[in-house]
């Protein structure tokens, strides 16, 4: 069996100077880039969103980041732009090795439901293909790495 490495949304929104900036994120770099080596298997998750979706504060009129609604029957906050399908604040930040990631997983693609999980969306309604791929690859979860806790 192989050991897999999932790594969580290390895009540039998600790192300093992004538009979600998680504080000092950009510090995970050098450690993560240690850690690939030791894996047989990588996996990078991406917050891969519409620029309609439905967490975006934007997107609603006069709702405020923060604020907290109820989207498609789930309690959802709401944040500000970020991670938007094909734009760079959602590629992976520039310091990341990714010779070693085998396998990209979206997720938060669909307008209605956000996406904490890289497995399925917050309302479980949609999977993303990551357990499949582990399952295909005979991949052992040894680690998990996130940015945001």
């Amino acid at each position: 069996m192989k050991n897999a490495l999932i790594l969580v949304d290390i895009q540039n929104d998600f790192c300093e100077g992004g538009a979600l900036a998680v504080p000092q994120a950009n510090q995970i770099l050098p450690i993560v880039n240690d850690l690939l080596t030791q894996f047989d298997l990588v996996f990078a998750t991406l917050d891969w969103h519409p620029h309609n979706h439905g967490s975006f504060a934007a997107n609603h009129e006069k709702k405020r980041i923060g604020d907290r609604i109820i989207l498609n029957g789930l309690d959802q906050i709401l944040w500000p732009k970020h991670c938007v399908q094909n734009t760079s604040g959602a590629k992976l930040h520039a310091q990341l090795n990714r010779r070693k990631i085998k396998h990209f997983v979206h997720k938060g693609t669909d307008k209605n439901v956000d996406s904490y999980s890289g497995f399925f969306d917050n309302g479980r309604i949609h999977s993303t293909n990551l357990e499949h791929l582990l399952k295909k690859h005979a991949a052992c979860l040894l680690a998990w790495h996130s940015i945001i806790a």
